[in-house]
């Protein structure tokens, strides 16, 4: 009998235990990602579209897709010119493009996964459109992650709590 195995995360983190785990074909895998990135492809693709972040969904999709050829490369290429689409992945498009034929987010991403040939399941953590927000030691509150990672304050402030702002 298969085992059943739920990762929740996003990212690189999330991407390379989702592409271990796919080697064991007695594994049934779930991946619920996170969909609250606001900086890079994602961030512009989440302002320009108004759709959820597509890149960590994205990455679990790679992650989980039984082809690791060609179409993986493609699926991860992205544009180094033209000012419109350089920064942009094929993939982030792609899911883009599926969620506004679909109409809906989640669709999009079983189509896409369908195409991928993904083995398992993708799943956004929330369909509402949040952000990260945190408050520092010093009761300093940041939104968006972009502004976590990227600091603009004291790198050296501990961050005191962490949550989900819009939905």
């Amino acid at each position: 009998m298969p085992t059943n195995i739920t990762t929740i995360g996003g990212g690189t983190g999330t991407f390379n235990v989702l592409y271990g785990l796919k080697k064991n074909k007695d594994f049934n895998l779930a991946a619920i990602v996170s969909v609250s990135d606001s900086g890079g492809s994602t961030g512009e693709i989440r302002d320009q579209f108004g759709i959820l972040p597509p890149g960590d969904i994205r990455r679990a999709i790679v992650a989980l897709s039984e082809d690791t050829g060609i179409v993986r490369r493609l699926f991860e290429y992205r544009f180094k010119a033209g000012n419109r689409i350089s920064g942009h992945t094929i993939g982030n498009l792609l899911l883009t493009a599926l969620t506004d034929i679909t109409g809906d987010f989640e669709k999009g991403i079983q189509e896409l996964s369908e195409m991928f040939d993904v083995r398992g399941k993708v799943i956004p953590v929330t369909l509402d459109d949040t952000q990260l927000g945190i408050i520092l030691e010093d009761g300093t509150q940041i939104i968006g992650e972009t502004n976590i990672d990227i600091p603009k304050h004291d790198a050296n402030l501990e961050i005191c709590d962490a949550f989900l702002v819009g939905g």
